[in-house]
């Protein structure tokens, strides 16, 4: 059961009332005693009714709403009763009248604590939209950046671009790495290259005096051409891409070499 849906039906403002059936009360009270978000919410309701009644010196109704309709409600058939208005047997004018205005009182009371609830709920949701918005933000702001850095090298004079072009494996791949030994940073654009099966995944090395040196593994969306940054390797002098098991290896599979080129 969905206990805010319920603690939202308002079943909680007409049992303490006192106006639902002997079926809704049991429900009520299983509901309170087994969930403590509806025992807090009984009790929330019940104070904000204490509060308003010490406020305008008015206690609650002693009985249910059927029971406070039936005091200012004559119960006997207009065609058999001989009383005048307002002179029922038994009853004191003054009586129906406090326990009409308890009623209203308490009836006032719940509905300002329900728009107060409801303008709590209201807050609550702006704040997590604005809180949505600004991790929003805060991840625009880290991709512009990320960007910005990015444009830094690429626009530097001291970055080299070394072209890998397609072996047999993908002839039509084509990655880039932009080094630039001056700032000790690389970038890696490898849009072009195919999709990996799920279980493979590429990885990038950079070859010095013919020995390859790992700089890491590298998911690409192959029609974005996004850039990635990876690992500064001093004095490489080629680099080149290689399909391997998922995680990567410690040595290339030269088997699956996909792109390869040389620095200069």
């Amino acid at each position: 059961m969905d206990i805010q849906a319920y603690i939202s039906s308002g079943i909680l403002e007409q049992y303490l009332l006192g106006d639902t059936t002997t079926a809704e009360t049991a429900d009520v009270e299983r509901m309170a005693e087994q969930h403590q978000e509806v025992r807090a919410e009984l009790d929330r309701i019940e104070m904000a009714l204490e509060k308003y009644a010490v406020m305008y010196g008015t206690p609650p109704p002693a009985g249910t709403l059927t029971a406070v309709l039936d005091q200012v409600t004559p119960t006997s058939s207009p065609a058999t009763t001989t009383e005048k208005p307002g002179a029922r047997p038994g009853t004191n004018p003054l009586t129906l009248v406090t326990g009409l205005l308890a009623f209203i009182g308490l009836a006032a009371a719940i509905w300002f604590f329900l728009q107060q609830r409801n303008t709590q709920n209201d807050l609550d949701q702006a704040q997590a939209n604005l809180q949505t918005l600004q991790e929003d933000c805060n991840e625009i702001r880290e991709q512009n950046d990320q960007l910005s850095r990015s444009l830094d090298v690429l626009s530097s004079q001291n970055t080299v671009p070394v072209r890998m072009e397609g072996t047999p494996n993908a002839p039509d791949a084509l990655a880039t790495v932009y080094f630039n030994p001056s700032d000790q940073v690389a970038l890696l654009s490898a849009g072009s290259l195919p999709t990996p099966p799920d279980d493979m995944t590429y990885q990038l090395w950079a070859l010095i005096d013919g020995n390859p040196v790992d700089m890491g593994i590298f998911e690409i969306d192959p029609a974005s051409g996004d850039l990635i940054s990876v690992p500064f390797i001093e004095g490489a002098q080629a680099f080149a891409v290689t399909l391997e098991t998922a995680g990567g290896n410690p040595t290339p599979n030269l088997d699956q070499l996909f792109v390869i080129g040389n620095v200069g």
